[in-house]
């Protein structure tokens, strides 16, 4: 399809807090001295993939906003906050994504039967703590809060298998 159709079939947008196993992108995870090094990791020769696709590592929502009330989703303010941190992790806008809503469904719908209920992600902005200096990763009992204009804040707490839990689980409805 090409980019003047492509918000045909585009319901909606939403929040997408894109978590990553980054111990799971690591090209050597033995490697202890790059800071994704992480005693029993497995590691995947570099691939992102992998690491994006663990089960508690895509919440959505607080809500869908329809094309109707955002058109192509530009313009829109994000912030991400990590805990009471007073500066935000995030401050951007979608009006700087490197590919446009318009071009990523164009493009994905050249090799993909695109079916109701698809959601695409659109990327992540500058913030993450991979890049920070010194790098910065999520904790047991870490809450993240991801605000987007127009479309609501998702909050999530990040709990990690097997850590003594420093917050209870959230307890949320899915309709599936």
């Amino acid at each position: 399809m090409t980019e003047d159709e492509a918000l045909s079939c585009v319901l909606g947008y939403t929040i997408c807090n894109d978590f990553s196993a980054r111990c799971y992108q690591a090209e050597d995870p033995h490697d202890v001295t790059k800071p994704h090094y992480h005693h029993g990791c497995l590691g995947n020769g570099g691939q992102f993939s992998f690491s994006k696709g663990f089960d508690t590592h895509c919440p959505l929502g607080p809500a869908i906003v329809p094309t109707s009330v955002l058109g192509d989703g530009s313009g829109l303010r994000l912030t991400t906050w990590v805990n009471n941190e007073t500066t935000p992790r995030q401050n951007e806008t979608t009006s700087n994504l490197i590919f446009g809503v318009k071009k990523i469904v164009s493009f994905i719908s050249i090799g993909t039967t695109l079916e109701k209920g698809d959601v695409f992600c659109t990327g992540t902005p500058d913030g993450v703590g991979d890049t920070m200096k010194p790098p910065r990763y999520m904790q047991d009992g870490d809450v993240v809060k991801i605000d987007i204009d127009k479309i609501g804040t998702l909050v999530n707490h990040v709990i990690r298998t097997g850590a003594e839990h420093t917050v209870a689980p959230l307890n949320l409805d899915v309709v599936v």
